[in-house]
């Protein structure tokens, strides 16, 4: 479905396309993570989001088409038309200061950053960055069928690290431990090095320039866990020292939240309590779609994840055409 149209605007051109094409009534909410080269990077590449230099492009082709809006913007804006965009990033990875941070500014454009506090506190390597490391320096051939995999996992194969990633998401929050400690064990890895996350992550006074430089700030748990894997007490505490640590570091309220991972099946209705009560007053999730007037709760706004692996065509056809495209 998607290749004929994305030709379409390859051969069209963008600019000419969109301006025939009506205003939509709604936000669209673009997702990012990592800005960079995920070629050079040995952590998770489905991470990456874009180069710098594409991103930058990306601005540019946005600063000229549509409008982009605060995050924090986005409840209020949802029953009026216009071409409304919103820029997000999740997890506080040091690249996003280093060079996302300059392109928006340059533009003069907002964007959310939505850190998850334990990884500025305390460095290490993410769980889903310490499997894809995990997988790259396996040296045996593969995971076996136990109690974990119904079949064996071949760790030659370019979807091993994806495979042993969704693995993790489906695991209670209790077991996730002992399967990192499993795999370290069965790729023959061992487990990432501590220190190798020593230039990974934001500072908090990075954090707090970001802040001053126009840019929001919003909750992201303390660990990022799968919070719908979580007890309730559990996601509570997640959710809760989350925006306690950001609010003692930046201080002011925090109103904004994206959840971990992001799908339907990630959070649930306890999760929305958790954020509730919190004080969050816009929380994201990350499935594609786009936030529209009685078709979006305020605590699951909609997010369309941008990937390094898109084509400007099927960027720009997420932008022209929410409707059609985001949702995917």
């Amino acid at each position: 479905m998607g290749g004929r149209r994305d030709r379409l605007f390859q051969t069209s051109g963008f600019g000419s396309l969109l301006s025939r094409i009506p205003v939509w009534q709604g936000v669209l909410v673009l997702g990012y993570h990592r800005i960079g080269d995920p070629r050079a990077s040995p952590y998770d590449p489905d991470l990456y989001s874009s180069t710098p230099d594409g991103f930058a492009g990306q601005l540019d082709l946005l600063a000229r088409h549509v409008e982009i809006v605060p995050p924090s913007a986005v409840p209020e804006l949802l029953d009026r038309r216009g071409r409304h965009v919103a820029i997000t990033f999740d997890d506080g990875y040091r690249d996003n200061f280093e060079h996302a941070l300059p392109a928006l500014e340059a533009r003069g454009l907002p964007a959310a950053f939505f850190l998850s506090t334990g990884f500025l506190d305390a460095p290490r390597v993410a769980w889903w960055d310490e499997i894809a490391w995990m997988a790259g320096r396996a040296t045996a051939p593969a995971v076996p069928a136990d109690r974990w995999f119904g079949a064996p996992v071949d760790l030659r194969s370019h979807d091993a690290a994806a495979a042993l990633t969704a693995r993790f998401k489906q695991l209670p929050g209790e077991e996730t431990t002992a399967y990192l400690d499993y795999l370290a064990g069965a790729t023959g890895a061992g487990r990432a090095p501590r220190n190798a996350a020593a230039e990974l992550w934001m500072s908090w006074d990075m954090v707090r320039e970001l802040r001053g430089r126009g840019m929001e700030i919003g909750g992201h748990t303390v660990d990022h866990p799968v919070l719908a894997r979580l007890a309730a007490d559990a996601q509570h505490r997640q959710v809760d020292d989350c925006i306690r640590r950001l609010e003692e570091e930046i201080g002011e309220r925090v109103t904004l939240f994206s959840y971990p991972v992001g799908t339907p099946d990630a959070f649930g209705a306890e999760t929305r309590r958790c954020v509730r009560q919190a004080g969050i007053e816009a929380a994201f999730a990350l499935a594609g779609g786009y936030a529209r007037r009685g078709r979006t709760d305020p605590l699951a706004i909609p997010r369309t994840a941008i990937h390094h692996s898109m084509s400007d065509a099927q960027v720009q056809a997420r932008v022209a055409l929410p409707s059609v495209y985001a949702r995917w």
